[in-house]
């Protein structure tokens, strides 16, 4: 929603003048959707915006830095990643993060969310009940890295799974 946002896109383009608006931006909506952290990552100024105002300035050299590179470089549009977040006291977290463009198509940055382990394991287990279905978020290999709470212990992996062990390959 953030990267198609016409407010950060225009806020951006326009020169990122009133950085108060952005922090304004980003604290509504990390308040309203409950999560740990909201951020835009500036391609031009290389500014790390955060709801308290600028974190950090973003620099290829540092190892810290590294996501938003290969954000910038990714073929699709977003990513999504478990690290610890720097600015929630080293909790783990699970980022997405989003390639924002211009209209033009032009990359002008990243934006994304941060949402605690513990968010996202109610949100699994809301939706398991909800539906009445298994929910795994895995890894790149298939690993299972978070399931249901409760969830019988099984395969680890979705190669390993009766049912999905067959189209384990073409859903990684």
């Amino acid at each position: 929603m953030m990267a198609n946002d016409t407010f950060l896109r225009d806020w951006v383009i326009k020169g990122e003048r009133d950085q108060k608006q952005v922090s304004k931006y980003l604290d509504e909506i990390k308040t309203k959707y409950g999560t740990i952290s909201t951020f835009f990552v500036s391609e031009q100024s290389r500014a790390y915006y955060h709801p308290g105002g600028i974190l950090k300035f973003v620099s290829p050299d540092s190892q810290e830095d590294e996501w938003y590179f290969r954000v910038r470089e990714l073929v699709q549009d977003f990513e999504i990643n478990i690290d610890t977040d720097k600015v929630s006291q080293h909790s783990m977290t699970i980022f997405i993060n989003h390639k924002v463009t211009g209209f033009d198509g032009r990359y002008i940055g990243a934006t994304g969310v941060g949402l605690g382990v513990d968010t996202v394991q109610k949100l699994i287990n809301s939706y398991s009940q909800k539906y009445k279905r298994h929910i795994f978020l895995i890894d790149r290999n298939g690993d299972v890295v978070l399931t249901r709470a409760g969830e019988e212990k099984g395969p680890l992996n979705i190669s390993d799974m009766p049912g999905i062990g067959a189209l384990a390959k073409q859903i990684l």
